[in-house]
């Protein structure tokens, strides 16, 4: 591998305020045989205008409009970049933040020090309105994906990852998934193939966070907090098969914590419909989930003893 192309795939919605500042920092990167896949999921603001104009000055960039028989979201909207791209190397991206200089640098030229190469992860760390905190995420690399992840120490958000093509074939973002979908897509990937692995311990990019989370009071209708539950269960059916106790322990809780949120936004059925699937605990386990959450729905309270069921 010599110089490989690499394609960064942005989805975007609304973000002509932001997005600027993320083309930005591509435009500065030390390595510069990319191309930038921006599919637009819909925008009602000035995106396009805004996106074509960087088209204008600089061929690379690339500006596609999520086509209509595909549905709303950033799964789709990856997945179609993904269709239309070029590269040898894949990286997706978000609309809002920022890469630093050397984020595709430092990764390609593993790939090409170390070809047997599949995927490589690196550092960053996360931004508010008031500045950029200290804690680093993904510095450290045990040699296994699966149990860092079920250990906490690497995240599976998908702007880390530079990856090879040829190991995505066959394999998409979920567009049923409208939470943690980057979560999902990452934890099948690296389950059901043997892939080489390394991480570059180097900060190179600096995630937005943003002040309201989508899986609490905003999701009322309760979608993205019943994906979050279904890739939980998913990830904990896997570390119960593995028997890797810190998994089961840190996703059992998790779960519970969805199961709460349902109750607290009254998403009753949505909750009942994953407990009577939850075959990963036990029927005594269950029943004292049931009532709980029937509990709750009559009388609004007793909500904050699901997360600290003993399961």
């Amino acid at each position: 591998m010599n110089n490989p192309l690499v394609t960064i795939i942005i989805p975007t919605y609304n973000r002509a305020h932001l997005i600027g500042e993320t083309l930005n920092s591509i435009i500065v990167q030390t390595y510069q045989n990319w191309e930038c896949i921006i599919t637009d999921d819909g925008s009602t603001d000035n995106t396009e205008a805004l996106i074509k104009e960087y088209s204008k000055k600089d061929g690379r960039f690339q500006y596609i409009i999520r086509p209509p028989y595909l549905s709303k979201g950033v799964s789709n909207s990856r997945n179609y970049g993904l269709e239309k791209s070029k590269g040898e190397l894949i990286n997706f991206f978000d609309s809002d933040d920022l890469m630093l200089p050397g984020f595709l640098k430092e990764r390609v030229e593993v790939f090409i020090q170390y070809p047997e190469t599949d995927v490589i992860f690196c550092a960053f760390k996360c931004f508010y309105k008031d500045g950029l905190r200290d804690k680093i995420y993904n510095g450290e690399f045990s040699g296994d994906i699966i149990d860092d992840l079920l250990n906490s120490r690497v995240s599976f958000g998908p702007l880390c990852f530079l990856i090879k093509k040829a190991v995505l074939e066959g394999l998409r973002f979920d567009p049923e998934i409208h939470s943690s979908e980057d979560t999902d897509f990452f934890f099948n990937l690296f389950i059901s193939k043997d892939l080489v692995v390394r991480n570059v311990s180097e900060i190179l990019y600096h995630v937005r966070r943003h002040e309201h989370s989508i899986v609490s009071k905003l999701d009322k209708k309760g979608e993205s907090i019943s994906s979050l539950l279904t890739v939980n269960k998913k990830i904990l059916h896997y570390s119960i098969y593995h028997q890797k106790k810190s998994g089961i322990k840190k996703y059992k809780r998790r779960c519970l914590m969805n199961f709460k949120i349902m109750a607290d936004n009254k998403n009753f059925s949505l909750a009942f419909k994953h407990l009577f699937s939850f075959n990963d605990i036990g029927y005594k386990d269950r029943m004292k989930l049931f009532l709980l959450l029937v509990l709750t729905m009559i009388s609004g309270k007793g909500s904050y003893k699901i997360k600290n069921l003993k399961i």
